[in-house]
């Protein structure tokens, strides 16, 4: 038995595994995440990252619906499973963000439809939400959130050098929006980066509650 196959039988892997089956149902039942998209990742351990497969119902998900790949992205256990497409944006984010233990990532109408509406500006901006607090080491409402925009891509090794480059100019952001697709965000732990999307969620409803008029 391998390194791999050893980790999957684990208890610690057992545990991971049950979480993000939990995350991923709150998230579909706030319809952040529907039918089967989205994804979700967390560290194992340095070299050993836990997935959700492709083609996951995330209403339906369970344990069984999480997979072990390495820091490249190739599948370890079970062989036999296919990741997602966007595993290499989460191994991207992972070396790029060293206190990283979580990534989100989410379908909301909200998120999705801003990403295309502020597409030209490459940003959606927050200022003076007392709920920008629920950001990860964000201490103020005062302080500026910076939101970064790119364009969707269906190649995702290209697609992956631009995440670099956007953490080269953005070193500092809680997450970033795909246009036309969604928002990806972290967090020094699962429940911390399910609160990250929970704090982005309630920032974008603001946001469009505020283009209405209201």
């Amino acid at each position: 038995m391998n390194t791999s196959d050893q980790i999957l039988r684990s208890p610690q892997f057992t545990k991971i595994a049950g979480e993000m089956a939990a995350v991923g149902r709150f998230l579909a039942d706030r319809g952040w995440s529907p039918a089967t998209s989205s994804n979700y990742s967390t560290k194992i351990d340095p070299d050993h990252i836990a997935l959700t497969r492709t083609g996951v119902d995330k209403f339906k998900m369970t344990s069984e619906d999480v997979i072990i790949v390495n820091r490249s992205g190739e599948v370890l256990a079970p062989r036999e499973q296919r990741a997602s497409a966007e595993t290499l944006i989460h191994t991207t984010i992972y070396n790029h963000v060293p206190t990283a233990e979580a990534i989100l990532h989410t379908h909301s109408p909200e998120n999705t439809r801003l990403s295309l509406h502020f597409l030209n500006h490459g940003e959606v901006i927050f200022e003076g939400y007392e709920m920008q607090k629920g950001l990860e080491g964000n201490s103020t409402h005062e302080q500026k959130v910076h939101v970064p925009i790119v364009p969707n891509a269906q190649d995702m090794q290209a697609f992956s050098l631009v995440v670099e480059d956007l953490f080269r100019k953005s070193p500092k952001m809680h997450g970033f929006l795909i246009a036309g697709h969604g928002l990806y965000t972290w967090g020094s732990s699962l429940k911390l980066a399910q609160r990250q999307v929970e704090t982005f969620e309630f920032l974008f409803r603001c946001l469009t509650l505020e283009m209405a008029g209201v």
